[in-house]
């Protein structure tokens, strides 16, 4: 976790703290997600219930905390676990990603 972290923010960056974003957890996974570009075909997906993602960024985190600090840089931890499209994502991503 602490190299995925690392990854989404760069050193310079840590030295100079304050808030750096937002990730998301469920089932066992940190993760973050970049959507499409908003256009009318993927309004569509998401009005059929999909969610088209451009990118998906994660690392397994087993217990859920609300804050990861780094150097002086702090990420907030959302728990999505009872949302049901994102904690769908991250059971996925947990079992065909993670544990193979």
């Amino acid at each position: 976790m602490q190299a995925y972290v690392d990854a989404v923010i760069p050193p310079a960056q840590r030295g100079i703290g304050g808030f750096f974003g937002v990730l998301y957890w469920a089932n066992g996974v940190l993760f973050r997600h970049f959507p499409y570009a908003q256009t009318d075909s993927i309004t569509k997906e998401y009005l059929a219930g999909h969610l088209p993602i451009d990118h998906l960024e994660f690392a397994p985190m087993p217990q859920f905390i609300n804050e990861i600090r780094s150097g002086n840089a702090v990420l907030t931890v959302v728990n999505v676990s009872n949302h049901s499209t994102l904690s769908a994502l991250a059971t996925w991503v947990s079992n065909n990603l993670i544990n193979q």
